[in-house]
């Protein structure tokens, strides 16, 4: 049976593993570009931006991203449309996406059109929900 420990040198808490250098190449992943519109902050007009935008705060307007995730603080009126968009706070308005996730104490009051839907327990959804393949999502500049 092979040992455990082989391969470790030190003492006590100071135990290190003896590791022979890493010759293979790592690819390196450049996080997703993120915008946050912060709580008490209160914004008029569209945003369109890729990556992830968060919503902490009010938005006055349309919004367009890869994600979007309203804080249990945000609040959106206006039209949401990305690939994922999660609400904790509230949303009142059209929302198109791929994949949508209500979670409490979340609520939404309007249109909403998406493949996928979940709603947590103590979420809310007032209005006409639409479930059908993939929506068309304009491409947005990376």
């Amino acid at each position: 049976m092979p040992n455990p420990l082989r391969g470790l040198t030190g003492k006590g808490q100071h135990a290190s593993l003896a590791t022979k250098p890493n010759t293979t190449r790592a690819t390196l992943l450049a996080p997703e570009r993120s915008s946050v519109i912060s709580e008490g902050v209160v914004m008029t007009g569209n945003i369109s931006a890729p990556g992830i935008i968060h919503v902490n705060g009010t938005l006055e307007g349309n919004i367009q991203a890869s994600k979007i995730v309203v804080g249990e603080r945000g609040r959106i009126h206006g039209k949401a449309h990305a690939q994922s968009i999660s609400v904790s706070g509230k949303m009142h308005g059209e929302i198109v996406c791929c994949n949508l996730r209500v979670l409490a104490p979340g609520d939404i009051e309007g249109m909403t059109r998406c493949s996928q839907i979940e709603l947590g327990e103590g979420a809310s959804i007032e209005g006409d929900i639409h479930m059908s393949e993939p929506p068309d999502l304009p491409l947005l500049p990376h």
